[in-house]
């Protein structure tokens, strides 16, 4: 603001400055004097606010965010624990497959950076009710570039991440090796976690939006392999392609697509069609199958199953059976050579 004289007041850099014509600004000094120098605790029962949640792989626990902190809490009682609490701002949590520790991103020292939080005692299953939960860094960019959004591979062994916002990188969380999955280029990104990507059931491949034939304005999806080493665009529909994720237990890719609704040539006014592509002839034909084929079909797969269950189970009688008499026979010459002796 200025004043009639010409002064001039403002802020800079979160402080209040104020300058006379000609001359240079001047810090203004500001004291405030307050009665009471400590917040008085606030106790208060929270019922919406969760930001991200996740759902632990045997249902029993919730993780989420809430005012920038990870939380654990019973899906059946009310017991809740507090993972973090921090100045910074935690913004995306998950689960481990085995449920014992949960991945999260956090922008502490001023870059977004991958944590994770796990039961100290192996004997230990539930984070809830956990007597010591163990907070260890997993990773930050050597280059300053934010790191967020991680996802466990189904296996446990590996965590995806977005780095530098379009980046898809992998961390294996055994040798903390890291290796780009798909180069930054091939994604545009107008906000935090826009580009989305999804694990393969078996951990090899992910999903993830990517710029092929459309153009950085209306992206395809492709199946990246974790390693980097392929990269294949599914769809190539030259429309908008997005939400990727695995169906039929990795043997279709289900999504959604603008390319049949109303088009998005302007950038808005896009309608979605959600669309499946099937990566399996066997797939593709149970999908067919009417409810009598279908029931057929459940009928001689549980057939085949117990079929080979119960040769297995002969094989590995005849195998018991042939090393038991393998031992009796040792054990009589043995016996034999001692009576000799």
């Amino acid at each position: 603001s200025a004043a009639a004289d010409g002064t001039l007041a403002f802020s800079w850099d979160g402080e209040i400055y104020a300058m006379t014509p000609g001359k240079k600004p001047a810090k203004v000094n500001v004291n405030i004097v307050a009665d009471e120098y400590e917040n008085t605790p606030m106790t208060r029962i929270q019922r919406e606010g969760a930001t991200n949640m996740a759902i632990s792989p045997d249902g029993k626990e919730l993780a989420f965010i809430l005012n920038g902190d990870v939380y654990v809490t019973s899906t059946e009682f009310s017991t809740t624990r507090r993972i973090t609490d921090t100045a910074a701002q935690e913004r995306s949590v998950e689960f481990a497959p085995d449920g014992r520790s949960v991945v999260y991103d956090s922008d502490r020292d001023g870059i977004w950076q991958l944590f994770t939080a796990e039961i100290k005692n192996p004997e230990e299953k539930s984070m809830v009710y956990a007597e010591e939960i163990v907070e260890k860094p997993l990773y930050k960019s050597s280059a300053g570039k934010p790191a967020f959004f991680p996802a466990y591979s189904p296996d446990g062994k590996k965590v995806a991440f977005l780095e530098d916002r379009t980046e898809l990188r992998v961390i294996d969380l055994k040798s903390k090796k890291v290796n780009t999955a798909l180069d930054g280029k091939y994604n545009y990104s107008y906000s935090d976690g826009d580009v989305s990507f999804s694990w393969s059931p078996d951990s090899r491949w992910l999903l993830t939006s990517y710029i092929g034939i459309g153009g950085w304005n209306n992206v395809d999806i492709a199946a990246v392999r974790a390693d980097g080493s392929e990269v294949i665009d599914l769809t190539e529909s030259g429309y908008s392609d997005g939400a990727p994720q695995w169906a039929m237990d990795g043997k279709a890719v289900a999504w959604a697509s603008g390319k049949y609704g109303y088009r998005s040539h302007g950038s808005w006014g896009n309608e979605n069609d959600v669309m499946i592509m099937f990566l399996d002839g066997e797939a593709w034909d149970r999908y067919n199958y009417n409810e009598e084929d279908l029931k057929l079909a459940d009928k001689r797969e549980a057939d085949k199953k117990k079929k080979e269950a119960e040769e297995k189970a002969k094989k590995e009688e005849k195998n018991k059976k042939k090393k038991k008499d393998s031992d009796k026979k040792d054990k009589k010459d043995g016996d034999k050579k001692e009576a000799d002796k």
